[in-house]
């Protein structure tokens, strides 16, 4: 499908669950968002061409959709939503800020989510597109290939076989009730694994398709010309981590990978296993690095299968891809639960950012409060419930330290045409 699935950054790596934090109890638990004052002032720290950019793109991709756009409880009229958007552009293109400003207090509601601890408040990591080095063939440290996507790699629907009920007998409409509650309350909607030889006389089996173990350390994969290129084994791990990079290839060459599947298993952010070493204060993508380099290249991979997610990948023509299709917008992108919050919707955060003394600086000399609009194309395999938001910074070295030092709290706050909103469910 051309998408970019992000798979989480930064504290995912240590489990956001680690920050014991209470979540205090939702009044109605049927209402994940709610209405709120509207900010009196707008401040954006980021040029706004590439948002207005952005915006006309999900214009395109909204006005292709159908029904309702869904705020929990709350469902959005899409024609209206698009025509809010609309007048955003046509306000910054005919007034500059100042319009649109004007046009966001004046013609929108502000609502906001249910996040970690109190409506609002959410936690706030960042992903990045690396910079890495890689070869078409292995030699040296780059050895670790990156594979695009299998062949016998599958994708079962349940809710092609929920469809079945409907003809069922009373003794398979019982097995149905159980099946459908077990695998959605397990497997989800979908399910990924690869086709099996059949046992005796059976047929071609459905199972787990192959971890990282077995990929990367017994090569099940090796031998069937899915080799995209050649890298370090600890820069293809965060590769996968963010989903996509760009590599340079000698000679200066650069080619972007973005991707394309994933092996079905659940995401283990492998912070939880450097706990006893790196202090959670003190966890951050630079220092899990700095650990995983000072082991052997055995043990470390030990340490990396402890995450048994895996990712494929394809060439990219263009910028990175969301999870809907477009272009990823640096500074501007966010990605979120896509079950709880709907895709190419317009929001307002503010977080607390890190800041660096200079260009060479790796840990940041302090953090500030900033705010800017985002746009929310994006998910993530480890971006998951309501109070998680993961801002997409960029490409490059400069992204890597930033992106490797964002986890703060912050607020998060969707904008709404008025008129587009009916009635709470």
């Amino acid at each position: 499908m051309g998408i970019i699935c992000r798979i989480a950054l930064l504290w995912a790596f240590a489990g956001s669950m680690l920050l014991g934090c209470a979540r205090s109890p939702l009044q109605d638990s049927g209402k994940l968002f709610r209405p709120t004052q509207m900010p009196q002032v707008f401040l954006d720290n980021l040029e706004m061409a590439p948002l207005i950019e952005g915006l006309e793109t999900q214009v395109k991709v909204l006005s292709l959709g159908s029904g309702p756009i869904q705020f929990g409880s709350y469902q959005v009229d899409r024609a209206a939503y698009v025509d809010g958007l609309k007048g955003l552009i046509q306000a910054y293109q005919k007034s500059g800020l100042s319009g649109f400003h004007e046009v966001v207090q004046q013609n929108f509601i502000a609502m906001e989510p249910y996040g970690q601890r109190d409506w609002g408040d959410v936690f706030i990591t960042s992903y990045y597109d690396g910079l890495f080095q890689a070869r078409s063939k292995p030699r040296g440290d780059l050895s670790q290939p990156i594979y695009g996507r299998p062949k016998d790699l599958v994708q079962v629907e349940l809710d092609e076989f929920r469809r079945l009920k409907s003809k069922a007998s009373d003794e398979e409409d019982r097995h149905f009730n159980w099946m459908n509650e077990f695998n959605y309350q397990k497997l989800g909607r979908k399910f990924i694994g690869r086709l099996a030889p059949s046992v005796g006389e059976g047929l071609p089996r459905v199972i787990p398709y192959f971890d990282r173990q077995e990929i990367d350390s017994e090569q099940v994969l090796k031998g069937r010309k899915l080799e995209l290129a050649y890298m370090d084994p600890m820069d293809a791990f965060f590769m996968q981590i963010q989903g996509s990079a760009i590599l340079e290839f000698p000679g200066g060459k650069r080619k972007r990978f973005g991707y394309d599947s994933q092996n079905g298993h659940s995401y283990h952010a492998i912070g939880r296993e450097l706990l006893d070493v790196i202090p959670i204060e003190k966890m951050s993508l630079q220092s899990i690095k700095a650990h995983l380099k000072t082991l052997p290249p055995e043990k470390m991979q030990e340490v990396l299968n402890t995450n048994p997610s895996y990712v494929f990948f394809r060439e990219l023509k263009g910028r990175s891809l969301t999870s809907n299709g477009t272009e990823t917008i640096p500074g501007r992108t966010i990605a979120t639960d896509r079950r709880l919050f709907a895709k190419g919707t317009l929001a307002y955060m503010i977080f607390e950012r890190p800041y660096f003394d200079s260009e060479s600086s790796l840990e940041p000399e302090s953090t500030g409060v900033t705010s800017r609009f985002v746009i929310d194309q994006d998910t993530g395999g480890a971006i998951r419930g309501p109070g998680r938001v993961d801002l997409y910074w960029g490409e490059g070295a400069d992204a890597e330290r930033h992106a490797g030092h964002m986890k703060s709290r912050g607020r998060l706050i969707y904008l709404i045409p008025k008129g587009a909103l009916p009635e709470a469910k």
